[in-house]
């Protein structure tokens, strides 16, 4: 009896299983359901040479910046397509770094009322069209004090709907819950399959400008693996930096500089598919930039080479 009562259970759980061993990786939203949402963020632009006209001015290293940041997040709407809308209020915000010439030194702390009121007077800046980029640390107060609403598909792709930041540089890291890998696939998958997808990233560019930069990536389902006690499908990701498309009057590009781009990096995504969402990502990208602008004072156009090094992590629930 107990044999057969083996066989019967062993035969179902393999009519239950997907006969081809592929599956359909799609997150699941459900309204009222809360997560945390933990992210590490680090980026770096490092010029091969200051140009003359800013010499003594600006230092090689334009950008260091390191943040981390805790959101408490809660599915508030569902569709019948399975995107949602997802709520998230700052718990933790840190910043720390250099932007330009300023120096920035952020912690925000939602159980810490000293922290929570901390906020450093931000400083006029010489251009309105450089506000959140001298001011990072008043964009970071900004974006602590008010609800970060996104849009997320079943692929795992976001949209930002409101922000208090009103900043590429913060809003560019929500593109996706996959990390820099993009979307999910469309079709089943089994391990050793693979599909393409393009994303984009946003970068700070020539005079403090700020571009979105096209990424083509190619990603594997590599394995399967255990991650806080559930079992995941492992996503691999190959990043190839495509060129930004100058676009004319474009009001982020202040400085009307002409743009080309190139680089390559890899990621990696832990999708736990019973949970439907992924538990964990990790990417790393590197640009090369050249960016040639006009000179402010007068003659030849100023041409700046620099590499740009972004490197991202996330992680869904405790």
């Amino acid at each position: 009896m107990k044999r057969l009562t083996a066989v019967v259970i062993g035969a179902l759980a393999l009519a239950a299983a997907p006969q081809d061993g592929k599956r359909e990786l799609r997150y699941a939203f459900t309204k009222g359901d809360t997560f945390p949402y933990a992210l590490k963020y680090a980026m770096g632009v490092r010029v091969d040479k200051v140009p003359e006209i800013f010499q003594g001015v600006l230092p090689e290293d334009l950008l260091d910046l390191k943040m981390e940041g805790l959101l408490d997040v809660k599915v508030t709407e569902v569709a019948a397509d399975g995107s949602a809308t997802l709520e998230g209020t700052w718990k933790k915000l840190t910043a720390k770094g250099h932007m330009l010439v300023n120096d920035i030194d952020f912690k925000f702390d939602a159980d810490k009322k000293e922290e929570k009121a901390a906020k450093k007077e931000p400083a006029a800046p010489a251009d309105p069209a450089l506000d959140g980029v001298l001011n990072l640390e008043d964009q970071l107060a900004r974006a602590v004090a008010t609800s970060l609403v996104l849009t997320a598909d079943a692929l795992g792709r976001l949209k930002v709907k409101e922000s208090g930041a009103k900043s590429q540089e913060i809003e560019g890291i929500f593109r996706s819950l996959n990390g820099m890998m993009g979307a999910l696939p469309q079709e089943k998958i089994g391990k050793g399959d693979g599909w393409k997808d393009t994303t984009k990233v946003t970068i700070p560019a020539a005079a403090g400008s700020s571009v979105d930069v096209p990424i083509a990536t190619e990603n594997l389902y590599a394995a399967d693996e255990d991650v806080k006690g559930g079992s995941c499908a492992v996503l691999t990701s190959k990043f190839k930096v495509g060129q930004v498309e100058k676009k004319k009057n474009d009001e982020n590009n202040v400085f009307n500089a002409q743009f080309k781009t190139a680089g390559e990096g890899e990621g990696k995504t832990w999708f736990n598919v019973k949970q439907g969402r992924a538990t964990r990502t990790q990417s790393l990208l590197k640009v090369r930039v050249n960016a040639v602008f006009p000179n402010p004072g007068g003659g030849d156009d100023i041409e700046l080479n620099a590499t740009v090094k972004m490197e991202q992590n996330g992680e869904i629930g405790k």
